[in-house]
């Protein structure tokens, strides 16, 4: 199985694609499904809470300050999978695939923003992974067979597990993991993009819950999840599976905030506990801060972040492409030219709005 490219590693790839649109229109997916939490969610939350939940000062439903990394890297492969009410109501807007995550989204079929104190009183019980698993299959098999072997599948999840849900037992997620990679083979699909976690223990909720007790889960968790990935690469050899170390990501972007255009990494835009007791700076302030913070609140990014994420992931999946041999850059080299994807993956999202 191939190994996730480190930030560095990845970056070099960059430089060895002559040509980033063609490239990416190279991989070839005709549909992207996508199965996660907050950090993947497109508004999915918000249209099921009608529009209220998350609240200002997150933007359009999402819980950053624009699009989350999944968007970008859509665009990027020139698809536009639909949001879960959208694809209820009409099946033809789901002819490039759907995004199932939803915000709060535990491993199993439990929500960790049942708990919340900012959900509407009264509202029902919010799906998990396994609950968007299970609509994905009453999806395909009420719309009969698809092409889903050319499709790509993007898993992220489990930080909700260890962060909301008071999980100490990585196994647990770890099972319910394989056995959501093992169903979607089972239904079909076979080319498979599974993230890893970011040390929780080093993003700003955690360093204000438990940050040593955090950093050991993640350690634990991202290590079993290799482990998951080579024994369900062994066990279907007509899959392609990507590891997407986003560990790496956020390690590489916390360390050298300046290089990737932050002035701060560590210290988000506003607090959970912020958000909660109404005390968050005013608009102008937040949404300067959204241009220069890695962190919206004290658990997500911003949409710059994103973009990052959305960056590296491209990088992720081509270099499991066939590449021919050629001479390594020079790292400063690389740091740039990976700011200029970045770049282009902001500037390709702007166009094609305004189109």
């Amino acid at each position: 199985m191939k190994s996730a490219p480190a930030l560095l590693t990845g970056l070099t790839v960059l430089l060895l694609v002559p040509a980033l649109p063609s490239e990416a229109a190279s991989l070839n997916f005709d549909r992207l499904y996508v199965f996660g939490d907050s950090l993947s969610d497109p508004g999915n939350l918000f249209d099921l809470s009608a529009g209220t939940f998350p609240p200002p000062p997150y933007v359009d439903g999402r819980t950053s300050n624009g699009p989350v990394w999944v968007e970008y890297l859509a665009d990027e492969l020139g698809l536009s999978p639909a949001r879960i009410l959208a694809a209820q109501a009409n099946p033809l807007s789901a002819s490039q695939g759907i995004n199932f995550a939803i915000a709060g989204a535990n491993t199993d079929d439990t929500n960790s923003n049942d708990d919340n104190p900012l959900k509407p009183a009264g509202s029902p019980a919010l799906p998990g992974v396994a609950t968007e698993l299970g609509a994905y299959q009453s999806f395909i098999n009420a719309a009969g067979p698809s092409a889903t072997e050319d499709a790509l599948y993007i898993y992220w999840a489990g930080a909700n597990d260890y962060l909301g849900g008071g999980q100490t037992n990585p196994q647990i997620p770890l099972t319910n993991i394989s056995n959501a990679l093992n169903d979607l083979y089972a239904s079909g699909a076979r080319n498979f993009l599974v993230a890893n976690l970011p040390d929780l223990g080093n993003i700003p909720l955690g360093q204000a819950i438990a940050p040593d007790a955090l950093s050991a889960l993640t350690a634990a968790h991202n290590q079993g999840l290799t482990t998951v990935l080579n024994q369900f690469e062994l066990a279907h050899r007509d899959i392609q599976v990507v590891p997407f170390d986003v560990a790496t990501v956020f390690t590489q972007v916390q360390q050298n905030p300046g290089a990737f255009g932050f002035t701060q990494a560590d210290v988000p835009c506003f607090t959970l506990a912020q958000l909660a007791d109404n005390t968050i700076s005013d608009p102008a302030t937040l949404a300067a801060c959204g241009e220069t913070s890695l962190f919206w609140d004290d658990l997500h990014p911003t949409t710059k972040g994103h973009q990052i994420i959305a960056a590296q992931a491209l990088l992720a999946l081509e270099a499991s492409q066939p590449q021919p041999p050629q001479a390594v850059p020079e790292a400063g080299g690389a740091i740039a030219s990976f700011l200029a994807l970045v770049g282009f993956v902001g500037r390709r999202r702007r166009d094609l709005k305004a189109a």
